[in-house]
């Protein structure tokens, strides 16, 4: 096949032939995909590991494997690898005419391909931690470092067998997602295409589960989200590319229940961004609730961290406040290894609402510091709430009590109303809200020294302004 050049090197995932099944430990199982990389610039990629003799043995790529979950409207990370270090450029066809270097293994020439089993992308010595790397910049250290082996599971991608049971799973759809990473492929500004995944199905076979291949092609250069649209086309996807750093993925979706209320879908995807992801923060219009507020992430293993310790695995706070809901992780200053959302991971997100959707701004805190301190993107969000009809209403009384708290209260004719809103103001220029609940609507405001004449704010002019005493 014929891909158009790229100036400088350019590495693409073009296959991701099978996938291994290496044995299982404590209710989780391990395996590893094979991979094909093409180079589709106009320059030679650096392959330089050090088996060959080469200049500088950190000028490779790393790759980095991770399972992915579409069920019930959700597409969730359940598994994630170490990142694999590549040696050896096999400089085979299969990307156009291969242009063989003379440094033959030690660069992946131009229309050259390179293809490691799914055994080879599983060696253990291999792998090393996705802490060392730094995703926008290609940089890592080399030789690595890294807690030593345990098990068949320790570095490899493995995932919770309940998360494969097919009772528990039905209609689920699987995807194996790689990424490769390479200093010189950054250098170019070719880092956002080096992505793919590939829909696989879930089969059991000798009494373990094995995964094979349910689609005839990859998805190449692409993120895991995308997965998600191409089943759902309702899924909006937006990038951000943050200053001098790397790029996120905001995915949401919003579905209507009825009687009343939607649910709120998010996933954010860190392609590559060094500075990664401490909070998630999504508006909601003060006169709406929430519910069923949840959190998913995917946890790293096998001692990855910085500094020698491991990154924490705790889930991220849920705070409900009264305009926003929001998720977060501790920050970079309580915790260098926080639970942060950091490159090659997708978080999840979710609640459902009385408010219908509109579009919000919703915020995400960077979690290294440094500028900006975070970036905002437009997604759907509750917005705000109807407003009642007035011919609904039946009867109304404004009232001020000892502590100078003005309070309304509506009754209406039935509850067509409900989860709509009132809007009053007071003779200061005050406003304040009446939710309605069934067939009543209650609000109020405080606090107030003087007469004050209440208005009828929405529905306009619905009934004569009230004049009441505030002590």
């Amino acid at each position: 096949m014929g891909l158009a050049a790229q100036v400088g090197p350019d590495i693409v995932v073009t296959d991701l032939p099978d996938i291994l099944r290496w044995g299982s430990e404590g209710g989780y199982t391990a395996y590893s995909s094979a991979t094909t990389s093409c180079n589709v610039g106009d320059l030679p990629a650096q392959w330089c590991e050090g088996v060959f003799p080469c200049p500088d043995v950190t000028r490779h790529p790393v790759i980095s494997q991770d399972l992915y979950r579409l069920h019930r409207g959700r597409l969730e990370q359940i598994g994630m690898s170490w990142v694999k270090h590549g040696y050896w450029a096999n400089n085979l066809d299969g990307c156009g005419d291969c242009q063989e270097p003379k440094e033959f293994a030690v660069l992946l020439g131009v229309n050259c391909s390179d293809t490691y089993s799914s055994g080879f992308n599983g060696a253990q010595a291999r792998l090393a931690p996705r802490a060392q790397v730094n995703p926008v910049t290609g940089d890592f250290p080399y030789p690595f470092d890294a807690p030593p082996v345990e098990n068949v599971l320790s570095r490899r991608l493995h995932v919770a067998d309940a998360d494969l049971d097919r009772d528990a799973n039905r209609g689920a759809k699987y995807f194996i997602a790689v990424q490769y990473i390479a200093r010189d492929d950054a250098e170019a500004g070719n880092a956002l295409n080096n992505g793919a995944y590939r829909q696989i199905k879930v089969r059991r076979r000798n009494g373990v589960l094995e995964f094979v291949n349910a689609s005839e092609s990859i998805a190449a250069r692409s993120h895991p989200l995308m997965a998600w649209q191409e089943h759902d086309p309702a899924v909006e996807l937006t990038a951000i590319d943050v200053p001098k750093d790397g790029r996120l993925i905001v995915a949401a979706r919003v579905t209507a229940l009825g009687n009343g209320r939607w649910h709120y879908e998010y996933a954010v995807h860190n392609v590559n961004s060094h500075r990664a992801v401490q909070s998630l923060s999504v508006p909601v219009d003060r006169t709406g609730r929430t519910f069923r507020v949840g959190f998913h992430d995917i946890d790293h293993h096998s001692g990855d961290g910085e500094g020698g310790q491991p990154y924490s695995g705790e889930d991220w706070q849920i705070v409900r406040g009264p305009a926003a809901v929001k998720w977060r992780s501790q920050t970079y200053q309580e915790n260098l290894n926080a639970n942060a959302l950091r490159w090659g991971t997708t978080f999840n997100f979710w609640f459902d609402s009385d408010l219908p959707p509109a579009r919000v701004r919703a915020g995400l805190a960077l979690f290294r510091p440094g500028d900006p301190n975070g970036m905002s993107v437009e997604v759907p969000g509750p917005g705000l709430a109807g407003v009642a009809a007035c011919e609904n209403v039946r009867r109304a009384s404004i009232t001020c009590d000892e502590l100078g708290r003005i309070a309304a209260r509506v009754r209406l004719s039935d509850d067509s109303e409900d989860g709509r809103r009132i809007v009053f103001r007071t003779g200061d220029g005050a406003y304040f809200d009446a939710l309605v609940r069934g067939t009543r609507a209650r609000g109020s405001a405080c606090c107030f020294t003087s007469e004050q004449r209440v208005e009828w704010a929405l529905p306009v002019n619905c009934r004569d302004p009230e004049d009441v005493w505030c002590p």
